[in-house]
């Protein structure tokens, strides 16, 4: 049996961290909307934007808080958070 090592291709991504003074526009950019969720326990409420992302796993993964990352792939979205994205990707040259 030969085990052979591989590299995931390079893709180009479009992507913008989501922030407080970002958070309407980058919802407008990428089709989203505001929400907010409610406080539980000791969390306090919180403002997203709900976007409609390609395979989400939970409902979690179709929400990007302030830090999240919006990332824009061909047609879809996907939001990382900010230690995934720097893990998963490095500024184009």
């Amino acid at each position: 049996m030969n085990v052979g090592s591989y590299i995931r291709k390079p893709f180009p991504v479009e992507g913008i961290r989501v922030t407080a003074s970002n958070m309407e526009k980058v919802s407008e950019w990428c089709g989203g909307k505001l929400k907010e969720q409610a406080a539980t326990g000791n969390k306090p409420a919180a403002k997203y934007i709900e976007i409609n992302v390609l395979r989400p796993m939970n409902a979690k993964q179709s929400m990007a808080f302030v830090g999240n990352w919006v990332l824009k792939v061909g047609t879809n979205y996907k939001i990382y958070t900010d230690t995934a994205f720097h893990n998963t990707f490095e500024p184009a040259s």
